[in-house]
């Protein structure tokens, strides 16, 4: 008794992770989407980061703090419209509630934002951003080409 439900919350836990589907409908060849690479953690001063976590692509969501946020996400051409969440955080704050994958906190966000661009089917982008203050009013985002 015991193994099936621990099968089942297994199942259960597996099944919630990010997606990296930002479209709806049946599964696509990757020939036919744009794929969108998350921005990297940047560190700055002794222990500390930033990060901008992909939490919606055209109203569906890819991420949140208890599932994380995917490191590439599939879209189809055309207009894209991406929500994101920005914070900053300390080393420690990283490994307790960090805005990472798999984090469990929301405490950390400072902020919530939108980006809109338009891709092209088999052509990949990275998002970038850039904040020297640390803050969300001194914020940049932006896209370029990727690989």
């Amino acid at each position: 008794m015991n193994k099936k439900l621990l099968g089942i919350l297994l199942c259960v836990l597996l099944s919630s992770c990010t997606s990296n589907r930002g479209y709806h409908g049946e599964k696509r060849p990757k020939t036919e989407l744009a794929t969108i690479y998350a921005a990297k953690i940047q560190r700055y001063g002794f222990g500390n980061s930033q990060a901008l976590g992909i939490a919606q692509v055209n109203g569906i969501e890819v991420g949140d703090p208890f599932k994380g946020y995917p490191r590439k996400v599939y879209v189809l051409p055309g207009e894209v419209t991406l929500k994101f969440k920005f914070g900053t955080l300390t080393l420690g704050q990283a490994i307790e509630r960090g805005l990472i994958p798999g984090s469990t906190s929301n405490n950390n966000v400072k902020s919530k934002g939108e980006l809109k661009f338009t891709v092209e089917k088999g052509k990949s982008y990275r998002l970038h951003f850039k904040s020297e203050a640390h803050t969300y009013e001194d914020l940049t985002v932006w896209t370029e080409p990727y690989k």
